[in-house]
C-alpha cells in the first residue's frame, strides 16, 4: 500500500465517523429535525398552528382549576317620581245627648276622609322595576270628624200631644187576622205583649203628627226600646181591619213582618179627631 492510498483510507474513515455521529443525535429526538428542516426551508414559523394549540389548552388559575372569565355589561339606571293622592280615615267624636233615649244615636255631622299627597320614587334597571321609596307625605285636605250624638235619657218618651181616641177592639181584631195569616203559612201564632201595646200607642199618636218610620224628633222608630222592638208596620187612610190588612199583605216588606219569626206582637189603632185612622203593628220579644 502506498502512502497516498493510506491517506485516502484515513480520510474516508473520518468522514464515515462524522456522519455516524450526526445521525445518532437526530434519532434521539425524532420531532426536532422536522422542526429544524421546516424553519430552514420556509424561514417562517407556523403561527396559526401555535394559536390553535393554545386555544385548546384551558386557562388555569393559581389553584390549578380552570378559570372562568366574567364580562361586565353596562346597566342603564333610571329614576322616576310620581305623586299619588291617598285618603285617610276620619275620626268619630261621640257626644252625650240627654234629649235622646238611652241607646239611641244620631249623626249630626257626617265624617269626610282626608287626602294626603304621597310622592314616590321608583327605580329601574334596564327598564325593569327594582324598588320604590316614599319621598314625602303632605296632607292636602284635613279629615272632617264624624259627630255622633248618643242618647242618655232614661224611660219611655211621652207620646206626642194629639186629640183623638184609641180603639182597642179594632186593634185586637187586626191581631187575630195577623195570627190567621201565620197559621195559614204554618207558623206559630204571635203572643200579645202589653209592653209592646204601650209602645204601639205611642207610635200611633206620633204617626198622626209625622207619618214615617221615624219619630217626630227625628230619632229612630224603635228608639222607645230598641232591645224589645224589632219590626213595625204602619198604615193610614184605611177605615176597616180588612182594608188595612189587605194593604199590609200586598206589600212585600209588610207581608214579611206579618210572617216574621218574632214570638210577640201588639197592635194600636188611633182615630184622630180630624177623621184619619192610624194603624201600628209592632213585633219583637
Amino acid at each position: 500500500m502506498t502512502k497516498r492510498t493510506l491517506w485516502i483510507c484515513i480520510i474516508t474513515i473520518m468522514v464515515l465517523t462524522l456522519d455516524f455521529t450526526v445521525s445518532g443525535s437526530v434519532k434521539g429526538n425524532v420531532d426536532k429535525p422536522n422542526t429544524v428542516q421546516a424553519l430552514e426551508r420556509d424561514g417562517t414559523e407556523d403561527v396559526s398552528s401555535k394559536k390553535s394549540d393554545k386555544a385548546n389548552v384551558p386557562v388555569k388559575n393559581e389553584s390549578g382549576t380552570p378559570a372562568v372569565s366574567h364580562v361586565k355589561h353596562a346597566v342603564e339606571k333610571r329614576v322616576e317620581e310620581k305623586l299619588i293622592q291617598e285618603t285617610f280615615a276620619y275620626e268619630t267624636e261621640y257626644r252625650d245627648d240627654e234629649t235622646l233615649a238611652k241607646g239611641e244615636t244620631r249623626i249630626v255631622q257626617a265624617g269626610v276622609a282626608g287626602i294626603v299627597d304621597v310622592r314616590y320614587r321608583d327605580y329601574y334597571e334596564n327598564n325593569v322595576f327594582v324598588g320604590t321609596e316614599v319621598v314625602s307625605r303632605e296632607i292636602s285636605e284635613e279629615a272632617i270628624p264624624e259627630i255622633l250624638l248618643v242618647g242618655t235619657k232614661e224611660g219611655v218618651v211621652e207620646p206626642a200631644p194629639t186629640t183623638g181616641e184609641l180603639d182597642l177592639t179594632l186593634a185586637q181584631n187586626m191581631f187575630a187576622q195577623m195570627n190567621t195569616e201565620r197559621r195559614n203559612a204554618g207558623l206559630q201564632e204571635l203572643q200579645w205583649s202589653s209592653t209592646l201595646y204601650e209602645y204601639a200607642i205611642i207610635r200611633a199618636r206620633e204617626i198622626a203628627i209625622k207619618f214615617a218610620h221615624e219619630r217626630p224628633d227625628g230619632s229612630s222608630w224603635d228608639s222607645i226600646n230598641p232591645d224589645l222592638i224589632y219590626a213595625e208596620n204602619l198604615a193610614t187612610r184605611a177605615f176597616s181591619v180588612d182594608a188595612a190588612m189587605q194593604g199590609f199583605m200586598e206589600s212585600p216588606t209588610h207581608h214579611a213582618n206579618v210572617l216574621s219569626p218574632f214570638p210577640m206582637g201588639a197592635v194600636a189603632v188611633f182615630k184622630h179627631s180630624n177623621g184619619e185612622w192610624f194603624w201600628v203593628q209592632l213585633y219583637g220579644y
